[in-house]
């Protein structure tokens, strides 16, 4: 494939999927996508990513905002490789990561919108109610209130 020849200095590995895993430095592709236009958007999406350096964040804003910049990057590069952009797509794409930061980030109690005290904690301003979160973007988000006591260990179902 013309992309992952021209990026000869980045490690591509066929899979079931395409994601950037920063921890090994290497871009996991669906090589059965790669015929189709998005599959090979997401092959250039996921490429933007390693050359953006996104590594980690510390908050899920942050998440966000390294999407946002990683699809810029897609842009430019899908020029360079006449790729078709289907806004709706990205759009779709956009909407899944908002989607799972309001989850993670909605207050249980009050339905404030919150940030992030710790990757896995927040904390709402508004009524004070304290939750944690599961931490994976791949399945439903599960909240956890935490309970008066945090030495406890006291926590309510949310």
């Amino acid at each position: 494939m013309e992309i992952i020849q021209y990026f000869d200095t980045l490690t591509y590995l066929p899979a079931t999927y395409f994601a950037y895993d920063a921890a090994a430095d290497v871009i996991n592709y669906d090589d059965g996508r790669l015929e189709d236009a998005n599959g090979r958007l997401c092959l250039l999406h996921e490429t933007a990513h390693a050359l953006l350096g996104h590594v980690s964040f510390e908050a899920d804003i942050e998440l966000f905002v390294m999407e946002l910049r990683a699809w810029q990057k897609t842009r430019e590069l899908a020029a360079l490789f006449d790729v078709a952009i289907d806004q709706v797509f990205v759009t779709d794409c956009l909407a899944s990561y908002e989607q799972w930061l309001t989850a993670r980030a909605t207050c249980p109690d009050c339905a404030n919108f919150c940030l992030n005290k710790t990757m896995s904690t927040f904390a709402c301003w508004r009524c004070g109610c304290q939750w944690r979160v599961n931490d994976r973007r791949d399945c439903a988000v599960r909240r956890w209130r935490i309970g008066d006591s945090v030495r406890s260990g006291t926590q309510k179902p949310a």
